[in-house]
C-alpha cells in the first residue's frame, strides 16, 4: 500500500556512508478523492544509506478532510518512516547546511506512522471525539485506529461518554464510517446512579457507507474489527445492558440509545425494565418503552406499553389494563404528545407530566387474594425503606360466590404494605 506524498523543499548532505535531506515547510499528504489527512509546513528529515532508510516529520499543522468531521485539533502531529533494517535514536540530529532536524521518538524498523496525539474532533452534532490516532492510506481508502479514544455527548452539565475505547474509521470516496467499544461507560443525567453497562457502542456512517461484520483495519502490528454490521445513515450511542438507580424509586435496566438534541441529551429504548424491589418482594415493568430527556435543569423519563410482574405475598392472576412508570424533577413539565428519537427509534409521551411526577401506576388493576377477596382499581406503587407500599383511590374488592351472591365494597381507599415476611392491605 501507498503510505504518504511528500513535498516541498529539501536540503541534502552526504554524511559518511549515509546520505541525509533536511527541510521545512514540508507536507505530507494521505489522499483517498476528496477525503485526505495531511502535515503542512513541517520539519523534515531523512537517512538513507547502506540499505537504510527513514524519515520523519514533525511541527507541522494538521489538516484533515474526512467529511463531516469539524472543528479537528491536535496537541502533536507526526510522520515516520523507516525499512527493516533501520533504526533511529531519539535526539538524533542531522544538518545540511544551516538546517537542521533533530529526531523526537526513537523509530524502530518497519515503521509506518501517521500519527495525531491529541486529537479532536466534533461530528454534526452528534459526539466529540478525543484520543490518540494513527492514519494509513489502504487502497482506496483512508483508515485510522486508536486506543484510548473517547467520544461525549455534551450538553451543559449532563453527558453520557465512553472513554478509553477502541476506536476505527474508515474514509474514500465519500465514504465515512467509525466506530468506538470496548470502553468505560460514564454518565451523568440527573438523579442517574450506581450505572453500570455489558456494553457500549458508538458508531457512525453516512448515507454512502455500509460496514461488514467482522470487517478488520490495520495500521502495522494495531488493528481494529468490526464485529457488527453496520447500515449506511448510522448514528448511534448504544449502551446494551443499561442498569442504573433512580434515587431508590426504581431500577432501571435494558438496551438504550443516547443522542444530543438541542441543549439535551435524550434517551430512547425498547425492552426497557424498571423495578421496585423488596427482598422477596417486587413489582416490576418489563420489556416497555422508554423515553427519557436530561438538560441543565431538567430530567423526566417515561416506561409505558410493558408487561406488569408482581412478588407480593399472596396476591395472584394479577392483570392490568395499562401500566407506566413516570419521574420528572422539580424545574420539568413533559406535555402529551411530546417525541423523543434516537436514530430509528422513538418515543412519545402520551400524557401530561407534572413537575414532581414520581409514579409507578397500575391502571385497571385487578389480583386474587387465596380466593378471600378479589381487588380492582387504579394503583401507585413505591418502595419505602424495606418494603413495597401500595395505595389507591376509588379501588374495590369483592367475595363472589355466585353472579347472585356476592358482598363488595366500592370507591374505597386502598393501603398495603409487604416487604420480607410482611404483608398486609385494607380497604375502606
Amino acid at each position: 500500500d501507498f503510505f504518504v506524498s511528500i513535498s516541498g523543499d529539501i536540503g541534502f548532505k552526504k554524511i559518511g556512508v549515509d546520505l541525509v535531506a533536511v527541510g521545512n515547510g514540508v507536507s505530507a499528504s494521505l489522499e483517498a478523492g476528496p477525503a485526505y489527512v495531511r502535515l503542512n509546513n513541517a520539519d523534515f528529515g531523512l537517512i538513507s544509506g547502506s540499505g537504510k532508510f527513514a524519515f520523519e516529520l514533525s511541527n507541522g499543522s494538521l489538516d484533515i478532510g474526512l467529511d463531516p468531521l469539524d472543528n479537528i485539533g491536535a496537541d502533536e502531529v507526526f510522520v515516520q518512516f523507516s525499512n527493516g533494517v533501520t533504526t533511529v535514536a531519539a535526539g538524533t540530529v542531522i544538518s545540511a547546511g544551516p538546517v537542521s532536524y533533530t529526531f523526537l521518538d526513537d523509530i524502530l524498523p518497519f515503521t509506518i506512522a501517521f500519527v495525531v496525539i491529541g486529537f479532536e474532533a466534533d461530528l454534526a452534532g452528534f459526539v466529540s471525539l478525543s484520543g490518540d490516532l494513527g492514519f494509513k492510506l489502504v487502497g482506496l481508502d483512508i483508515v485510522a485506529i486508536g486506543n484510548g479514544v473517547s467520544a461525549a455527548l455534551e450538553a451543559g452539565p449532563v453527558y453520557a461518554r465512553l472513554n478509553n475505547a477502541d476506536f476505527g474509521l474508515i474514509a474514500g470516496s465519500g465514504k465515512l464510517a467509525f466506530e468506538l467499544s470496548n470502553g468505560s461507560l460514564e454518565i451523568a443525567l440527573g438523579p442517574l446512579g450506581d450505572i453500570t453497562a455489558d456494553e457500549v457502542l458508538v458508531q457512525y456512517t453516512n448515507a454512502l457507507t455500509t460496514i461488514t461484520a467482522d470487517t478488520s483495519i490495520n495500521i502495522g502490528p494495531v488493528g481494529y474489527t468490526f464485529h457488527q454490521a453496520i447500515s449506511a445513515n448510522t448514528i448511534a450511542f448504544t449502551v446494551m445492558g443499561f442498569d442504573a438507580n433512580i434515587l431508590d424509586f426504581v431500577s432501571l435496566s435494558g438496551d438504550i440509545g443516547f443522542k444530543k438534541s438541542g441543549t439535551d441529551i435524550v434517551a430512547v429504548g425498547q425492552n426497557v425494565s424498571a423495578s421496585l424491589e423488596a427482598g422477596p418482594a417486587f413489582i416490576r415493568l418489563t420489556n416497555a418503552n422508554f423515553g427519557m430527556t436530561s438538560g441543565a435543569t431538567a430530567f423526566a423519563f417515561e416506561l409505558s406499553n410493558g408487561t406488569l410482574e408482581i412478588g407480593l405475598g399472596p396476591l395472584a392472576d394479577i392483570g392490568a389494563d395499562e401500566v407506566f412508570v413516570q419521574y420528572t424533577n422539580l424545574s420539568t413539565t413533559i406535555s402529551a404528545g411530546t417525541t423523543l428519537s434516537v436514530g430509528t427509534l422513538s418515543y412519545t409521551f402520551n400524557q401530561d407530566i407534572a413537575a414532581n411526577t414520581i409514579a409507578f401506576a397500575v391502571i385497571g388493576f385487578d389480583a386474587n387474594i387465596l380466593d378471600f377477596v378479589t381487588l380492582s382499581g387504579d394503583i401507585g406503587f413505591k418502595k419505602t425503606g424495606t418494603d413495597i407500599v401500595a395505595v389507591g383511590n376509588n379501588v374495590s374488592a369483592s367475595l363472589t360466590a355466585s353472579p347472585t351472591v356476592y358482598a363488595s365494597i366500592t370507591g374505597a381507599d386502598f393501603g398495603l404494605i409487604s416487604g420480607t415476611g410482611t404483608f398486609a392491605f385494607e380497604l375502606k
